[in-house]
């Protein structure tokens, strides 16, 4: 796989109890750690990036686009458990 899992974002020295919205402005703050940390090939596009699919709004926490992989990678932020309705957001 060409991504990796876990990330460990202890880089972004947030405290123990931060929101989503907390999180991506860390990211986007440093986003030169955050790239190494990410992988290799990473352009930042946009953060809270609107679109319309298939007629419905969405909004994309995160997009990057990889030169290697020649695609956009949307990042969705998540703090907490998984949950089932997280993979269908990112399938949509």
């Amino acid at each position: 796989m060409f991504f990796k899992d876990p990330y460990l974002l202890d880089i972004l020295d947030l405290k123990d109890n931060y929101l989503e919205a907390d999180l991506e402005k860390a990211i986007l703050v440093d986003l030169q750690k955050f790239f190494l940390e990410f992988g290799r090939g990473f352009a930042f596009v946009d953060s809270q990036k609107r679109m319309n699919i298939g007629g419905e709004d969405v909004v994309l926490d995160l997009l990057f686009y990889n030169r290697i992989l020649k695609r956009l990678v949307a990042v969705e932020l998540k703090i907490g458990s998984f949950k089932a309705a997280y993979k269908g957001q990112m399938e949509l």
